[in-house]
């Protein structure tokens, strides 16, 4: 998810530490929204920020299908779940208009929520966004587990394609049956093993160039910019009313 952007836009000239507390707000006012009406009013506005990030537009194209592929799911099962006021009938499972109002609202708020992120942070680079979560005071080991996850996954998934033309050559083809199953069981311990063997390699390595445990902080981002204080409490304030509205009703 993350990647460098290619042109600069005026969420880049947030503090990292702006833009992580910011999606972490978003995120919590969005999910605690129970309204269509005001989880659409945040998919707009989300919307918009990721319009205004200006992100490469094939990786984004793929990132939407992946989410849009698990929410089509949700939107199309999730009503014959849900016990209420029946709205239509395929054989013998009844879809509700509970069931369906629930899915569509979970569908708006996901999407919502994968919007800001990827406007705020899916520009951001590693190494800021681990500078940015150490100076919050995140736990250094899951600071350095997101590190290596997001630089190894592809490493990890190029091993896998070795492995899976290894396969082919001998002739291999998955079925249904034991044989094929004995197979995928082998080929996931083996990039178990060699992940395994990877990172005791890198580890090794790290000590030898003198790791402590701690990555070296940009101490020329330790002081937090007084615009972007300004913007969290403004949007924090904003967010609180929202819910508070949601949940309490508007007083005009």
């Amino acid at each position: 998810m993350l990647d460098a952007a290619t042109r600069p836009t005026p969420l880049d000239r947030l503090d990292p530490r702006t833009r992580i507390v910011f999606v972490l707000l978003a995120a919590l006012t969005i999910v605690a929204l129970d309204d269509l009406r005001a989880a659409l009013a945040a998919l707009l506005v989300a919307t918009l920020l990721l319009v205004a990030s200006r992100p490469p537009r094939r990786r984004l194209g793929w990132q939407l299908l992946a989410i849009e592929g698990v929410l089509i799911g949700i939107l199309v099962t999730l009503p014959f779940t849900v016990s209420g006021d029946p709205l239509w009938r395929v054989g013998p499972f009844t879809a509700t208009v509970q069931g369906l109002e629930r899915a569509v609202l979970i569908v708006l708020r996901a999407n919502a929520v994968a919007f800001t992120v990827l406007a705020f942070l899916g520009g951001m680079d590693l190494a800021r966004l681990d500078r940015a979560l150490a100076q919050l005071r995140v736990p250094p080991l899951l600071v350095h587990t997101l590190t290596f996850s997001v630089r190894y996954v592809d490493v990890l998934r190029r091993e896998a394609g070795r492995v899976r033309d290894a396969m082919r050559v001998r002739g291999f083809t998955p079925g249904t049956n034991r044989h094929t199953y004995r197979t995928l069981g082998w080929f996931v311990a083996t990039l178990m093993l060699g992940s395994l063997e990877r990172s005791e390699r890198i580890l090794d390595a790290m000590r030898c160039r003198g790791f402590d445990g701690s990555f070296p902080l940009d101490a020329t981002h330790a002081a937090w910019p007084r615009r972007d204080l300004v913007l969290l409490t403004a949007s924090g304030t904003l967010m609180a009313i929202a819910i508070l509205v949601t949940h309490l009703g508007s007083p005009w």
